[in-house]
């Protein structure tokens, strides 16, 4: 489940931020990396959009604060990436035991698991 702007608590003065307010679930959702984008037409009002992304871990459901997203005027943004059934996101680097860089491609492990999670360059910030 995503919830964007948390009821922009963290957005302080601008009342367009404190009336937006948007959720997601995705049930059954099979193991594999996921991508949550946000597809939007005009600019933000509030500056940087906090967002907190809820995924399922081992333990339950996982609360991930998602580092705040400026918004183009109109576009695709992508919010979070995420690895299920593990509930990790591509940027907890702490998670993962190593690294390897190609050329096109990012790769990320995690031993002795046998874990492995490949994004091309062109996909990432």
């Amino acid at each position: 489940m995503l919830r964007g702007a948390q009821a922009a608590a963290g957005v302080a003065g601008s009342a367009a931020a404190a009336r937006f307010s948007a959720a997601a679930r995705v049930r059954g959702a099979a193991a594999g990396a996921y991508t949550v984008r946000l597809r939007h037409r005009g600019a933000w009002p509030g500056g940087d959009l906090p967002a907190t992304l809820y995924i399922p871990d081992k333990d339950g459901l996982a609360t991930r604060p998602l580092p705040p997203v400026r918004l183009r005027p109109s576009g695709t943004t992508v919010l979070a990436r995420f690895l299920l059934p593990y509930g990790v996101l591509w940027e907890q680097d702490d998670w993962f035991t190593g690294y390897s860089e190609g050329s096109d491609t990012v790769t990320k492990f995690r031993i002795p698991e046998g874990i492995s999670w490949v994004e091309r360059r062109a996909d990432l910030p």
